[in-house]
């Protein structure tokens, strides 16, 4: 290692809440966009667990790699063996950590506010402050179990973990959110005024493109829905809005495309059976590819938002970066995140949901309008741009230590 290497300043990525070898999360997916914006002075390292091996060494000039030691459940989507595996990883994370040694000030980057992800840099943070900096992404605050959509147990043990979490990075120097509402949330929250910034996530408007065909003209499907099958996403009130988007339209057809288990994609198949929605209306695609997800996306005409919660959205930006209108719940990102090329209803109001689908299927003017106004606004997500303003924060933040 030359002199030079050896002045550079660590900074070392918390991604331990990687559940499937298949699949991410979108803040999973955040510091794999914004990496390559970092000032030159940091050393950059990645923790991973080993089934999250894929998701970086697929991506050219990764950073180094740091892997924890294999979960006593590996690639386990029951909610007690995860809790386990994320104790596990936080205690060999911790481990990890303490034994890095540098003569400057390390940087602790908690990709998410998972527990996995807070205890190694809290208990980092506590017992050697002057040794560590640590800056903690936060994605959207988790409501109460009462408020959330799926089982009422497992909301519970994940609001009380979310709980502790926020009470780890109240010890944080720097806590980025994804938008000005989740920050003022924060602030509410009495999270210290100075410590808040807003650092949003942002896509690659170019490499979306290049893997889509998205000149193609061909619209195999009048929609496509993204992510997991999972009741906070939405995605299990599909059946009822599609059975009214048919009754005006007998030949639209939907792309659901997600990672998902045998036991939701039979409970997605058994409603859709219900609604009395023919299985040529529909087809379920589970994981797929990049480039797979993204012709899809080029071969659907808009992009169905079902989320019930949210600090952000991945998957509706790639949409609007291949020219896809959102139309989406009411949750505080249309209209706060996305200011055009979208139409919004009533949160997890399906009737009203229903209608807007229909309103963009038969109004091609209001599409053409809403197309353009997407290309426009996913422009402002490129990530070049805000890549710039999390190297700048970060750079800021060195320059005072």
């Amino acid at each position: 290692m030359n002199k030079k290497d050896k002045e550079k300043i660590s900074f070392i990525v918390l991604e331990n809440g990687h559940v499937l070898g298949e699949g991410e999360g979108g803040g999973d997916i955040v510091f794999k966009q914004l990496f390559r914006f970092l000032p030159e002075k940091f050393e950059i390292k990645v923790v991973l667990p080993p089934i999250a091996r894929t998701h970086w060494e697929k991506i050219a000039d990764h950073p180094s790699i740091l892997f924890l030691p294999d979960d006593f459940f590996p690639e386990s989507t029951n909610y007690f063996k995860i809790g386990i595996n994320y104790l596990w990883r936080s205690y060999k994370c911790f481990r990890l950590l303490n034994g890095i040694k540098s003569k400057h000030k390390i940087f602790l980057y908690s990709s998410t506010e998972t527990i996995s992800d807070v205890l190694p840099a809290f208990f980092c943070k506590v017992i050697k402050p002057r040794q560590y900096f640590w800056i903690v992404h936060c994605h959207h605050i988790v409501p109460s179990p009462f408020q959330r959509s799926g089982g009422f147990l497992h909301n519970v043990v994940s609001y009380f973990l979310y709980q502790l979490s926020l009470l780890c990075i109240r010890s944080a120097d720097l806590i980025l959110a994804v938008n000005e509402k989740e920050a003022g949330k924060l602030r509410r929250l009495k999270f210290s005024n100075r410590k808040v910034e807003v650092s949003p996530p942002g896509i690659n408007i170019e490499e979306i493109q290049g893997l889509s065909h998205v000149g193609k003209k061909r619209k195999d499907f009048s929609a496509i829905f993204v992510g997991r099958l999972h009741p906070v996403k939405g995605v299990f009130d599909l059946p009822e809005i599609w059975q009214k988007v048919i009754a005006v339209f007998p030949k639209a057809k939907i792309a659901i495309v997600g990672k998902t288990s045998p036991q939701s994609k039979k409970k997605l198949d058994n409603l859709f059976r219900e609604e009395e929605v023919p299985k040529e209306r529909y087809r379920i695609f589970d994981f797929v590819p990049e480039r797979k997800k993204y012709t899809l996306l080029s071969q659907s005409k808009m992009f169905l938002f079902l989320d019930h919660e949210a600090g952000w959205g991945i998957a509706p930006a790639e949409a609007m970066a291949l020219g896809l209108p959102v139309v989406g719940y009411d949750i505080g990102i249309l209209g706060n995140v996305f200011k055009k090329g979208y139409l919004k209803t009533l949160p997890f109001n399906k009737i009203k949901f229903a209608d807007q689908v229909i309103r963009l299927l038969k109004d091609p003017n209001l599409y053409r309008k809403l197309h353009n106004g997407a290309v426009e606004q996913a422009k402002e997500l490129d990530v070049r741009k805000v890549g710039k303003k999390f190297a700048d924060l970060l750079d800021q933040a060195a320059q005072k230590e």
